[in-house]
């Protein structure tokens, strides 16, 4: 009888080693739970903790609150959660899925963490950006109109939009280096509710079939 095995990849750090993304210690412990799955017919499933920084070193997450690739509050406080908005967050989330698939014996890659902490963020200068030209106007008074204000709900839509479009485009990228790879994702239970909370559009991901559980 198959099983399922999960092992834990970060996904916003990466340190001098033979994997890029990886470092050495994990890539060992990665190889080890590849091959011992292996040997007692499990499915291993490495799970991405995609916008969580959890675990990541403390100089890490200040160098990209530095580099402006982390989250911002209404109250203009940076925080330590990568914001999906930012194109080079995005880049590295598919070259770590891609990492995982090609360089370790696996059968599918977990998302998890693949939300915003709460519904104060992100209101960074590069969310902005993206925010009037996806409702194709000028926001005068920002973030309150975004954050509480009458375009609360757009902007809402447009937070589910920047997740699920990084759920859709990980799961391409994984699936065509082998379509047979499975994709699943660690979510809330709540959907109605939590998908304004977080952002964590789940049942839009299943429906369109870019996640399989």
């Amino acid at each position: 009888m198959q099983g399922l095995s999960n092992w834990s990849a970060p996904s916003s750090s990466h340190s001098a080693s033979t994997s890029k993304w990886t470092c050495a210690a994990c890539a060992a412990e990665l190889a080890e739970a590849a091959a011992a799955c292996s040997r007692h017919g499990l499915r291993l499933h490495p799970r991405m903790l995609n916008m969580s920084t959890m675990g990541a070193p403390r100089e890490t997450v200040a160098a990209l609150g530095k580099a402006g690739r982390v989250v911002v509050n209404n109250e203009g406080e940076i925080g330590t959660w990568l914001c999906p908005t930012n194109s080079h967050n995005r880049q590295t989330q598919l070259e770590v899925a891609r990492e995982l698939v090609t360089r370790y014996d696996v059968a599918g890659v977990q998302f998890d963490y693949m939300r915003y902490p709460w519904k104060d963020v992100c209101f960074c200068s590069r969310c902005r950006t993206a925010f009037e030209q996806y409702i194709g106007a000028r926001v005068s008074k920002w973030p309150r109109d975004a954050y509480s204000g009458a375009l609360k709900a757009q902007f809402l839509e447009f937070r589910r939009y920047q997740l699920s479009t990084l759920v859709r485009d990980l799961a391409a990228g994984i699936r065509a280096i082998d379509p047979a790879l499975e994709v699943s994702a660690a979510v809330f239970l709540n959907w109605e509710g939590h998908r304004d909370s977080f952002g964590q559009d789940w049942k839009t991901w299943v429906e369109q079939g870019w996640v399989d559980f």
